[in-house]
C-alpha cells in the first residue's frame, strides 16, 4: 500500500486519490453500496473525494 492512500488514524485517506476498489459493480449493487466510493452511504456516509458525495458538484 502506497502512502498515498493509506488510512490515518483519523479516518481520513492521505493523498488526493480514492482507495482502490475492493467491490464488483454487481456487489455493491446487491450490498447498498455507493457505485463510486464504495462506501455504505446509510452508515459511513460517502468518501471525502466522491462525486456522489452530497454539496459535491458532478464533473461533465
Amino acid at each position: 500500500m502506497t502512502t498515498a492512500n493509506r488510512a490515518r488514524r483519523d479516518g481520513k485517506v492521505a493523498g488526493a486519490m480514492m482507495p482502490a476498489k475492493v467491490f464488483t459493480p454487481a456487489e455493491r449493487r446487491a450490498a447498498g453500496r455507493c457505485m463510486d466510493c464504495e462506501w455504505d452511504p446509510p452508515t459511513q456516509g460517502h468518501h471525502e473525494l466522491c462525486p456522489a458525495k452530497p454539496g459535491r458538484k458532478r464533473r461533465r
